[in-house]
């Protein structure tokens, strides 16, 4: 299965989705068994290569564990920035939406059995 995570923050300026990118591919890939990529858009003629999708990351090797770990990952960073949202859409186009309200210590439980649900269901 494969899903792309899409890092949303009206206040976010285009280095910190940039940053917000960078940093949260390496910790996903650190701490979950997910493998998270930072997808390319191709580039144009006269471009220097391929250019990053900031923003976005694309998610494979799901597992229940890794869906679990994610949540967590997604909790860290809502618990710093609470106005952040995330959306998980799977290849059928189907979105999961993740903030700060489901994501919260008396919500977190709910969300994990929706978003492992979620993520069943696109296989």
């Amino acid at each position: 299965m494969e899903a792309t995570l899409s890092i949303i923050g009206e206040e976010l300026s285009a280095e910190d989705r940039k940053d917000l990118s960078i940093e949260m591919k390496r910790l996903i890939n650190d701490e979950t068994d997910l493998e998270a990529e930072i997808p390319e858009a191709q580039g144009k003629p006269g471009d220097k290569g391929d250019i990053p999708l900031w923003g976005q990351i694309v998610l494979t090797a799901f597992t229940s564990g890794a869906v679990a770990a994610l949540i967590g990952v997604l909790r860290s960073y809502v618990d710093r920035k609470r106005s952040i949202v995330f959306d998980i859409q799977r290849k059928d186009g189907e979105k999961l939406t993740l903030n700060a309200q489901n994501l919260a210590d008396d919500q977190v439980d709910q969300t994990l059995k929706m978003a492992q649900s979620f993520i069943r269901e696109g296989e």
